[in-house]
């Protein structure tokens, strides 16, 4: 079946904080891995360790993403849009930065369904366009008919990087005025009122 207003195809997801609720404490975790006041988000600085100090520090990550996948709660109606989205014909995928495990655990949990899932074991971690290009490419489908969408500046970048649509959503546990979406959400449910008149007018 063909989404109803014929333009999106794909709608990739950002998991926590998005189709969860935040739950990892990035503050905490950065202190347990000796981030101190380093700019580099949290993956990307562990990935700039030396081997040894790299593995202990995925370690001590593993342990909060698997904490947080435990106790994992949806966002309002992510189960219901997963599910109305697919309905619709498009695919839904899920882009995060955290591990397969956590996120099998999660999506076991929370019965969400998805298309296809990425993880920072799959492809290079968001901000890195190449898991978005690769869906493009594997569904046959234009730029133009596909949407990221995350609560994280991340996000944003990502779909950007990639040439897709970018929609955010707006939290009150992130920190996003640095991010410039094509359009702001406040709950989960608003992106099929989105989908439905996309593309935004960016002059309003």
């Amino acid at each position: 079946m063909t989404p109803p207003n014929g333009r999106i195809r794909l709608v990739v997801f950002d998991m926590d904080g998005t189709l969860t609720r935040p739950h990892l404490d990035f503050n905490e975790i950065r202190r347990a891995i000796g981030a101190g006041d380093s700019d580099m988000l949290t993956l990307d600085y562990i990935l700039s360790l030396a081997p040894e100090p790299r593995r202990e520090a995925f370690r001590i990550l593993d342990r909060f993403e698997e904490d947080a996948a435990q106790n994992a709660e949806p966002q309002e109606g992510a189960a219901e849009l997963l599910r109305e989205l697919r309905a619709q014909g498009s695919k839904v995928a899920i882009l995060t930065r955290n591990s397969r495990r956590s996120v099998d655990t999660v999506l076991a949990k929370l019965g969400l369904e998805t298309d296809l899932v990425v993880t920072r074991e799959d492809a290079p971690p968001k901000p890195a366009p190449d898991a978005i290009l690769a869906m493009l490419e594997r569904w046959r489908i234009d730029k133009s008919e596909a949407l990221m969408v995350g609560d994280f500046v991340a996000d944003v970048e990502t779909g950007r990087n990639a040439g897709v649509g970018t929609v955010l959503l707006r939290t009150e546990d992130v920190r996003t005025h640095d991010a410039n979406p094509d359009v702001h959400i406040d709950s989960l449910p608003e992106l099929l009122e989105v989908i439905e008149s996309w593309p935004p007018d960016r002059a309003n």
